[in-house]
């Protein structure tokens, strides 16, 4: 069997492992030597299946410790920070609403989507 496609069907092998749930999140893998005596390959290819892994986000490295099956990414991320809309008045009349949403219009921090106006009359651009 060719290195190339044993390392291949090493790392592989790890990563359906990860994927599939049968090695979970915080489960220490075996040593580079231990991995290198297991599957009768070298060193060098034993760190090259790691480092693949890690790349692949897979894995993680803690010194003096070995390799372990790290978080999903998306577990990684950090949530959204939730929007908190200023209150509007209920008694605001239709008029006051109106003006200020094109009042607003020209401010550079928001992101206009869409602007709909049923006549061409009723619409009064800013100046």
């Amino acid at each position: 069997m060719k290195k190339a496609f044993l390392y291949n069907e090493i790392a592989g092998n790890i990563a359906h492992q990860i994927r599939n749930g049968v090695l979970k999140t915080g489960d220490r893998l075996p040593s580079v030597r231990m991995l290198s005596l297991q599957h009768g390959i070298g060193v060098n290819t034993a760190k090259r299946i790691f480092l693949e892994l890690e790349a692949q986000s897979l894995i993680e490295s803690k010194p003096k410790s070995g390799y372990f099956v790290s978080m999903p990414g998306y577990m990684k991320l950090p949530l959204p920070e939730a929007s908190r809309p200023l209150a509007i008045a209920k008694s605001a009349e239709p008029d006051q609403l109106i003006n200020s949403v094109y009042s607003n219009i020209a401010h550079k921090e928001l992101t206009l989507f869409l602007l709909v106006c049923p006549r061409a009359t009723c619409c009064h651009w800013p100046s």
